[in-house]
């Protein structure tokens, strides 16, 4: 796992000092390469020692060693961008080729991402709730909407609508024995955040699909399930968050059915006789 992978996947564990410091790297990787302890410190308004228990919390020796690798993403970072822009003269199987090796990616960066602790603890919240709030503008909402669909196949108390204002005037009828799951890539969709906050002071379950990088949407969520973030993508920055984030939501449904096989099973088939009689 990269540097900052690693920063983004412990970012809720941090203590504020410490989320100052993820912040800033996450930020501003190639700046942060060619600083001292001292001047990091300064940038971040922390102190050296500071930034030397942040290097041993996220997993290195010292702050030598989390910057040598920093070194390493900011380099591979370089690659990344060069290597994924198309060529006119490309051919169509090169092309091909460039986007498995996209799509590829994201999935197992997100799974890198994936914590089993927290996926697991989500999946048993859902099976516990007695309504599944889902929330999810934009981009998003599309991964909300499938999400959705996938949950009322094995007849769970699944709620979404596409619409913000509908969504935000259903939220205030949560109760403590629901879940609120959000879905937004870079956490900043202000509706969307202001459902979680609103039911996170009320101490009804949330949890959040999202970017783990400090958003607002990432410290309100009670549990955030980070999704891949690939910014150097110019073209398909979009597609990127779209797929990683549905890879989170098909582990829940799959989750979910794996903790209730036969009475899932029977609800898939009993789906599928009804769409079935369609065709008749």
């Amino acid at each position: 796992m990269s540097c900052v992978s690693k920063i983004k996947h412990a970012y809720t564990s941090f203590n504020t000092n410490q989320k100052k410091i993820a912040d800033y790297i996450i930020t501003n990787p190639d700046k942060v390469v060619r600083m001292s302890v001292q001047e990091l410190a300064l940038k971040t308004d922390t102190s050296p020692a500071a930034i030397v228990r942040f290097s041993k919390k996220v997993g290195y020796d010292g702050y030598p060693t989390l910057k040598l690798e920093l070194v390493l993403d900011v380099s591979a970072e370089l690659e990344q961008i060069i290597e994924d822009q198309p060529v006119e003269t490309d051919s169509f199987y090169s092309f091909l080729r460039q986007e498995q090796k996209g799509y590829l990616d994201t999935i197992n960066q997100t799974f890198v991402l994936i914590n089993a602790d927290s996926l697991e603890k989500v999946i048993g919240y859902c099976l516990e709730a007695r309504r599944i709030y889902i929330t999810g503008l934009g981009g998003s909402s599309s991964v909300a909407r499938d999400f959705h669909n996938k949950l009322t196949r094995i007849d769970a108390p699944a709620v979404f609508n596409l619409d913000a204002h509908i969504q935000l005037g259903n939220s205030i009828h949560l109760t403590p024995e629901d879940l609120v799951i959000a879905i937004s890539y870079r956490g900043r969709t202000n509706t969307v955040n202001l459902i979680v906050q609103r039911a996170r002071k009320r101490n009804i379950r949330t949890v959040a699909i999202t970017q783990n990088n400090g958003s607002p949407l990432s410290k309100y969520a009670e549990i955030i399930l980070p999704v891949y973030s690939n910014d150097n993508d110019l073209r398909f920055g979009s597609i990127t968050s779209r797929n990683s984030s549905q890879v989170v939501t098909d582990l829940i449904y799959l989750g979910m059915i794996k903790n209730q096989a036969e009475k899932s099973s029977h609800k898939i088939s009993k789906t599928r006789e009804a769409i079935g009689d369609l065709q008749k």
